[in-house]
């Protein structure tokens, strides 16, 4: 079995809790710095994006891939929400702080990323160049950007932005995860109620008589 169990991790200074699942191959070879790697997940998903990938690249390569960990980032899965705005930066941020946790401070890893993961993945390799060993990043060109004359208005936007502090109540899993693949963030014919459901099974928490999804409403 590829999969080896949860993690969580705590941000020194935050008390922020980051929670993930942990793989491994079947018959590991040789612990190295070589085969860690930090797989950062797609805005309003969690670690169970890549419940399927992980094994497989376990499975292909036990050297590459020796020691796998899919992070539920702040706000996401069974992660602890931040209860404020969130930033790249800071994803960015505490990716590197719980690489410190699971292998040892300043340690070398590769980082994988999809979508805001990807975006996250490619800040971490900036800002950290000298401990990343390989990045990927996966339907992301990297962090959103925007002409420099936009930037007043975007501002303006973004701080007039009130949470609601309220998430929708869906009346089953199934319910919650066919809402899901019709509303993805960006369209996509592939990502079906098939793929909701992986996420909603991490995803979800129960509300009353039903269920809402986990993500952080701010």
């Amino acid at each position: 079995m590829a999969h080896v169990g949860s993690v969580e991790c705590t941000v020194p200074g935050l008390g922020l809790a980051l929670r993930g699942e942990r793989y491994a191959p079947a018959a590991p070879s040789a612990k190295t710095d070589e085969g860690r790697w930090l797989l950062l997940h797609g805005w309003l998903d969690n670690a169970d994006s890549f419940s399927q990938l992980a094994p497989r690249l376990c499975a292909a390569d036990a050297a590459i891939f020796g020691d796998v960990v899919a992070l539920d980032m702040a706000g996401h899965g069974l992660s602890d929400h931040r209860k404020a705005p969130y930033h790249v930066v800071d994803f960015a941020a505490e990716a590197v702080a719980v690489a410190d946790e699971l292998w040892g401070k300043g340690c070398r890893f590769s980082v994988l990323g999809h979508s805001l993961g990807g975006g996250v993945a490619l800040l971490v390799a900036g800002g950290w160049p000298d401990r990343i060993i390989r990045v990927a990043a996966v339907e992301s060109a990297g962090a959103l950007a925007a002409r420099a004359e936009d930037a007043p208005t975007s501002l303006n936007k973004a701080c007039r932005r009130v949470p609601s502090g309220k998430s929708a109540v869906f009346a089953d899993a199934a319910a919650a995860a066919e809402r899901r693949a019709t509303k993805n963030v960006i369209p996509d014919k592939s990502f079906t109620v098939v793929e909701a459901a992986i996420l909603a099974k991490r995803g979800l928490r129960r509300e009353g008589d039903g269920v809402t999804w986990r993500t952080d409403p701010w």
